[in-house]
């Protein structure tokens, strides 16, 4: 696929923002659980504003919960939900964000992940 395809430019483009967002989210979660804030309003910052933001989604869409199942809702909360942001800010009043990126993606890697859902890797 040519750099100069507009879907190529427009992945490529995606996959920097995606990048950008996870590696600031280290450097400012730290800054942030070191200066005045605490983990509980760092989860709730990222939660209520996810949630004001994909509010619409949620009431057209439900939860999903027919395809995941109340099981697979449940590990997905509980697993990378408030529990994940709490944990991880809370390592990051104590440890740097190098540390911090360095561990986080291996998190994902061994979270649960139903088969044949898009994106699970076997």
């Amino acid at each position: 696929m040519p750099p100069d395809n507009p879907n190529y430019l427009k992945g490529a483009a995606f996959g920097f923002a995606a990048v950008s967002i996870w590696a600031s989210w280290s450097v400012i979660t730290r800054l942030a659980v070191t200066t005045s804030l605490d983990a509980w309003d760092i989860a709730a910052l990222r939660f209520g504003v996810a949630g004001l933001l994909l509010s619409p989604f949620l009431v057209r869409r439900g939860l999903a919960r027919d395809r995941l199942g109340w099981l697979g809702l449940a590990v997905i909360i509980a697993g990378l939900g408030a529990p994940y942001a709490l944990v991880a800010a809370g390592g990051l009043h104590s440890a740097p964000a190098s540390d911090q990126g360095a561990l986080n993606p291996g998190c994902y890697r061994s979270s649960p992940r139903k088969r044949g859902h898009p994106g699970a890797s076997y």
